[in-house]
């Protein structure tokens, strides 16, 4: 029995590591790096890239996309520290998605129901 858990917590952890994009820089450009650590850094590591790039929140804030995205989006949207979109939104001109909505779906009686 103590096999078997040990197995499921095993089989369940590397589900869970396997769900996470990741993210590889394709060019050496400032920009693809910043987008690169906008989606997988923390705040004080993002900072400290920005630090080194040259390029100001402004720029990257109002300039900068990824993937087709404004780079605070895509940081909302693959960072799980939120600060770093919240930093971004400060300086961009596209409103910034940092919500996620969550609609429960029920099945009652053969129906779905929102």
């Amino acid at each position: 029995m103590k096999r078997m858990i040990i197995a499921t917590l095993f089989t369940l952890g590397a589900s869970s590591a396997i769900a996470a994009p990741q993210f590889v820089a394709t060019d050496d450009a400032a920009t693809t790096k910043l987008c690169v650590a906008a989606a997988d850094d923390s705040l004080l590591r993002f900072h400290h890239g920005v630090k080194h790039s040259g390029i100001s929140y402004r720029v990257l804030g109002e300039k900068v996309r990824c993937n087709g995205e404004p780079i605070a989006n895509f940081a909302a949207m693959y960072n799980d520290d939120l600060r770093v979109s919240k930093r971004l939104a400060r300086y961009s001109s596209d409103e910034v998605k940092t919500q996620v909505e969550i609609t429960e779906i029920a099945r009652r009686n053969g129906t779905l129901q929102l």
